[in-house]
């Protein structure tokens, strides 16, 4: 059971995103990689160093050359606070659905097929639309789905 959109709809139910952004990105699926490559970008440092005449502008030390970093404290809370309440759903989750789960990904849960309608209402209670791919135990770690390989839990 893969939430929809997870970290995307978690920016737009946590008001870091407004609802037309959110509902403009959800019409273009051919988007998905970009919405999520911004989320993650608005954590990634900038920095700036200087030069005078082709050559780096030294510190009061003399050691380093002069370079300013952008502060991403706030942003890197608003991003961990995405990632936390995913994981935080997802273990939450796990624990309600006790022998039923199998295994977690990051927006998503792996189910016995007798926990399945109990993890669909979890989902729907925390506000998320979801797929479900059905997938085949190979071993405790690998499965498949889709006719596709071995993959590992």
């Amino acid at each position: 059971v893969d939430a929809a959109h997870c970290f995307w709809r978690i920016a737009y139910l946590r008001g870091y995103i407004g609802e037309n952004l959110y509902v403009s990105m959800l019409d273009k699926p051919e988007l998905k990689q970009y919405r999520q490559m911004a989320l993650s970008c608005i954590v990634a440092p900038r920095s700036r160093k200087y030069f005078r005449g082709g050559k780096p502008i030294p510190m009061a030390d003399g050691k380093q050359s002069l370079e300013i970093f952008e502060d991403k404290r706030l942003y890197a809370t608003i991003y961990n606070n995405i990632r936390f309440t995913a994981y935080n759903m997802m273990g939450y989750i796990k624990q309600e659905l006790g022998e039923a789960f199998i295994a977690y990904k990051t927006d998503g849960v792996m189910v016995q097929k007798k926990g399945l309608s109990k993890a669909k209402k979890l989902f729907k209670e925390f506000g998320f639309d979801y797929k479900i791919t059905e997938c085949f135990k190979i071993d405790e770690i690998s499965f498949s789905y889709d006719g596709e390989e071995k993959k590992k839990m």
